[in-house]
């Protein structure tokens, strides 16, 4: 229930507002395979979405090219092996667990293959278990795409989450807790004939006995909105990546991960490497370049290199930086800079709002705000954390790009709650206090530019505007009416104002399920 006058506005949008509603009718297709293991009849199944079977296997085995294989929630205990262009979707990556029990590799995929996984986890694999040594979770030589995946819990001699020796495209994945405890690549081994691409993917938390603990790349990786933290590569290079290969990062941020011997953070061995709109923070080694040991080419802009530590040289980077320009490295005694200069920092602390809390977001003091190439143009484009990419951080109503993979933004939208028909919601706004917050609620999102704000991503055609007051303001709580169509897209995003000056917050799109 509503209990103030701005929460009555807000509780009006969802009463009044002309909502687009795409509801999908779900009709099954021909090579449409239903699997449900808490089903009581699957034993006698016949694969239709009335009488699913009890494993996946089960259709994998009389699959056509083309096939959907739909997949329930629940825990199935049981090794994959896809030769046929099949596409697997489960019921939600928290849902539909597939476990191998340490058995094996949970997936494997074969050359000339094209496959696709969704909305699953792949657990509890171990390639040494099946004598194959390589992939505990997954070992693709085929084409295969993971999205909104987990691989987690799995171990290898090499690769213990994923091994990769053709085409791989990961979107929305997390690889954790996975661990190559015979050689390199704890939670992704990508071989010289691989080809690896990863959006807003998170590599945390894996192990390698030697190197890589994160990424062990030999081959081509390109990665766009992607953390990689926590790994460790025990013995020697690369806590979080190890580079013999091509690597080109952006958005990307690489912190908290440890070595052994030489990269805490990367460790770049006659490889090529270039990063932009990155943050390489918080990574340790024993000897030499705690964020980065670069023996080769790296190429960086828009990026930091600052709070890392070497017990023997190098903290935040040892070796040759080629520059691009625009970039912060705190400490450069072990590091030989080339390249354009313009508008690097050296010698400077960034500001991170918490770095040993692992909030490596720029506090409202950082020098890297505003700092970047004043003539570059990201227009809607999102940071790692969502925010509008280009803001105006110090109120001079002119918009200049951010050091690193976060945008500094003067406020901050955040929504708890369940987005169902009659579920209750409460919007916070939180910011630089003593600026005007404004509440942008509409039906869809879009894409439109302000040229001293920033993006909003509203759909401008169906767009309410409320004020909330002056920063700070107390939680919005609202409900969702229960006649509220299923599908039904909220869009909100927060303005804040000061003589002006402004910035949009990060956009939040609820779904109505």
């Amino acid at each position: 229930m509503i209990r103030t006058a701005r929460a009555t506005m807000f509780r009006s949008l969802f009463a009044c507002t002309a909502f687009v509603t795409a509801v999908s009718s779900d009709e099954a297709r021909a090579g449409d395979w239903y699997v449900d293991v808490g089903d009581p009849g699957c034993a006698g199944g016949d694969g239709s979405q009335g009488a699913p079977v009890c494993d996946i296997g089960d259709w994998l085995a009389v699959a056509a090219n083309g096939d959907v294989i739909h997949v329930e929630a629940g825990n199935y205990v049981e090794l994959l092996l896809i030769a046929k262009s099949v596409t697997i979707s489960g019921a939600g990556i928290a849902l539909t667990i597939v476990d191998g029990n340490y058995q094996g590799t949970v997936l494997r995929v074969t050359s000339g293959t094209t496959a696709r996984l969704e909305d699953l986890t792949l657990a509890h694999g171990d390639a040494n278990q099946g004598q194959t040594y390589y992939g505990g979770g997954v070992h693709n030589a085929g084409t295969l795409t993971l999205e909104r995946v987990a691989v987690t819990g799995c171990r290898a001699t090499n690769g213990g989450g994923l091994y990769n020796l053709a085409n791989l495209t990961l979107s929305h994945c997390a690889v954790s807790d996975n661990s190559a405890y015979g050689y390199d690549g704890g939670g992704i081994k990508n071989k010289s004939t691989g080809t690896l691409t990863m959006t807003h993917c998170d590599v945390t938390g894996n192990y390698a006995y030697y190197q890589g603990g994160g990424i062990s790349n030999f081959g081509a990786v390109d990665g766009t909105y992607c953390t990689i933290s926590g790994n460790s590569g025990y013995t020697y290079y690369g806590g979080g990546v190890d580079n013999h290969g091509t690597i080109d990062f952006d958005y990307v941020l690489i912190v908290d991960n440890r070595a052994g011997g030489m990269g805490g953070g990367i460790n770049n061995d006659g490889g090529t490497f270039v990063l932009t709109n990155g943050t390489v923070a918080g990574n340790s080694t024993w000897c030499v370049g705690g964020g980065v040991q670069n023996s080769a080419s790296f190429v960086t802009h828009h990026s930091i290199f600052a709070g890392n530590t070497a017990s023997c040289l190098g903290p935040d980077f040892a070796g040759t930086l080629d520059s691009a320009g625009f970039n912060l490295v705190a400490d450069t005694g072990a590091t030989t800079i080339l390249g354009d200069p313009t508008g690097n920092q050296l010698g400077v602390d960034p500001e991170f709002v918490d770095g040993a809390a692992g909030d490596y977001s720029l506090a409202a003091t950082s020098p890297a705000i505003d700092a970047g190439d004043a003539t570059r143009s990201d227009d809607l484009l999102r940071d790692l954390a969502g925010t509008p990419r280009i803001l105006d951080g110090d109120l001079d109503r002119t918009r200049v790009v951010d050091l690193g993979p976060f945008e500094f933004s003067h406020i901050r939208l955040a929504v708890t709650g369940t987005a169902t028909p009659g579920g209750a919601l409460t919007v916070t706004a939180t910011g630089t206090a003593g600026m005007t917050a404004i509440l942008c609620v509409g039906a869809d999102d879009g894409a439109l530019l302000h040229p001293k704000f920033g993006a909003l991503f509203v759909d401008l055609s169906t767009l309410l505007l409320f004020p909330l007051g002056t920063l700070p303001v107390a939680p919005l709580n609202g409900t969702i009416p229960p006649s509220t169509p299923l599908g039904t897209t909220i869009a909100l995003q927060l303005l804040a104002l000061s003589g002006g000056a402004g910035n949009f917050s990060n956009p939040v799109i609820l779904t109505v399920e």
